[in-house]
């Protein structure tokens, strides 16, 4: 059985929300993602312009209708999207907050673009975790916990747009994110021309001499590095001290000295007569010598008392001691009980990780496609529309993708026939993924009556060669070529009520990846 490889160039005309699945949040991502966003054209039907034939392979597939599957490509055409954003110079110095690099509040100079999906949208600083809203802005911990309402909703100050608890997503990844990124010295304007990573800025600080300090003796600004040299060159009081060594040593001894010739002299006749600060002076020390007596005379007054407190307290002390030492032997026992309990929650949780590590290697996306009646009318009468699914990702943090199928290819008996597509778009965990794409990827429409799944087409990026490689390498553009299969199953086979595949008006499609 021969799979055909056709390339289509399209043009989409409508366009439907945009939401996320497997766990994902909502929203744009940036200016990366912003402009992924605005060059996505609407998701309704296909005008195709042209269609080429780029190629054939042999493989074997069987599908319900029992005809050949055609993989095909389709290239979708960029639209405009509406601002509303708050737009930043990205390369700017920043303010940040939560970083264990540097302080509270820094002011950064970065070397390179910060994406705008770091930067809190209403302060402009650079936080260390970050809270997306379903309206796509970007707020710090302190602007987001001010602007939370008492019913713990959020109302965006750009667009009114509500948020509930369960629809904001708390990015806590920026910290290791930019790590990395390049930045100047905090003393670049005092001729420090560091420029390194972020996560190396502490270590150079600790280091840097350019830091602005004040001189203790003439309270001039100056570089920390020069201040040495300035006290031994420069500084005024410095110099004044070294030139008179001995001048305020000597006036200190003239003065003392003509104070006590005043004293011996009145003290010749043996009278002392005390007057003004003199006076003053020996009454202060009548007085401080008044509160010693009284303090000796009271300590000895308690003493006893003091005596019978330290015994008390040496009893205390072999009390607590014996205490201790029977709480530690119950705690042996009690720690036993722990340890046990702990293995069992461990051997829990183990289970529970190897079942989360399986669910992000195999991961599925269940594709309800709604209104059947009305698809199926548009295609009897001649004017076939094509169906898109959300966007969605691939794993936690993983690629971004949305499906796309339409009504219009029909096989060799000239029946109407579904075709199916992925379409990898940029996504802002493209720099930390694996390029290109290389899981393997099935189509499945389910038997809702009977809950049972029946596999119509997969996708192995492996097997398909160089010429369609490009379908699957990191999007340079807004999105890539879409990839899938033309004719995989009869329009009639969808709509009989025996396979029960259209359950109220729709059908499903689940799209399983799984590391190959």
């Amino acid at each position: 059985m021969k799979l055909k490889l056709w390339g289509f160039r399209v043009t989409k005309v409508s366009q439907t929300p945009v939401k996320c699945a497997l766990g994902q949040s909502p929203g744009a991502f940036g200016k990366e993602e912003e402009d992924a966003t605005a060059a996505r054209p609407a998701r309704g039907s296909w005008n195709v312009a042209r269609s080429v034939a780029i190629g054939s392979s042999e493989a074997d597939l069987v599908v319900p209708s029992g005809q050949p599957a055609q993989l095909t490509t389709l290239r979708a055409n960029p639209k405009a999207r509406s601002a509303g954003t708050p737009r930043f110079d990205m390369a700017a110095s920043r303010f940040l907050t939560g970083f264990p690099f540097v302080g509270e509040y820094t002011s950064i100079e970065f070397q390179q673009e910060v994406p705008i999906y770091r930067i809190c949208s209403l302060c402009g600083a650079v936080p260390s975790e970050l809270y997306l809203t379903k309206c796509s802005h970007f707020f710090c911990p302190k602007c987001f916990g001010k602007l939370r309402e008492e019913d713990d909703t959020f109302v965006c100050p750009f667009d009114n747009e509500r948020s509930m608890q369960d629809q904001v997503y708390h990015d806590t990844t920026s910290a290791d994110i930019l790590k990395g990124f390049r930045v100047a010295c905090p003393n670049k304007a005092n001729g420090c021309d560091h420029v390194g990573p972020l996560n190396g800025l502490k270590e150079h600080l600790s280091g840097c001499g350019h830091q602005s300090v004040q001189c203790a003796v003439c309270m001039k600004e100056m570089k920390h590095q020069d201040v040495a040299a300035h006290l031994k060159l420069e500084c005024s009081r410095s110099l004044q001290l070294q030139q008179q060594p001995g001048a305020i040593p000597q006036q200190q001894e003239a003065g003392e000295g003509s104070g006590l010739a005043g004293f011996a002299g009145r003290a010749d006749d043996g009278t002392l007569i005390f007057t003004g600060a003199e006076a003053c002076q020996i009454s202060e020390v009548r007085e401080k010598l008044d509160d010693v007596c009284r303090e000796v005379k009271w300590l000895k007054e308690n003493f006893a008392e003091f005596e019978a407190i330290r015994s008390t307290v040496r009893a205390v002390q072999d009390t607590v001691k014996n205490e201790m030492k029977k709480m530690r032997e119950d705690s042996a026992i009690a720690n036993k009980r722990i340890v046990t309990k702990i293995e069992k929650i461990q051997s829990y949780l183990k289970g529970r990780i190897d079942s989360i590590e399986d669910r992000f290697r195999s991961s599925k996306f269940a594709w309800q496609v709604n209104n059947f009646s009305k698809i199926k009318e548009q295609v009897y009468e001649g004017k076939p529309k094509s169906f898109f699914s959300d966007d969605f990702y691939v794993g936690i943090q993983g690629y971004k993708m949305y499906l796309g199928g339409h009504f219009a290819e029909r096989d060799e008996k000239g029946n109407i026939c579904l075709s199916v597509y992925v379409y990898i778009t940029k996504g802002p965990y493209d720099p930390t993924l694996q390029w290109p794409y290389r899981r393997r990827s099935t189509f499945v429409i389910v038997d809702q009556k009977n809950n049972t799944y029946h596999k119509i087409a997969e996708i192995v990026p492996e097997d398909l060669g160089k010429e369609l490689d490009h379908c699957f390498q990191r999007p340079r553009d807004n999105e890539n070529e879409g990839i899938g299969y033309t004719a995989i199953m009869t329009l009639d086979d969808i709509d009989n009520p025996e396979n029960g595949y259209v359950v109220n008006d729709s059908f499903i499609l689940t799209f399983i990846t799984c590391e190959t």
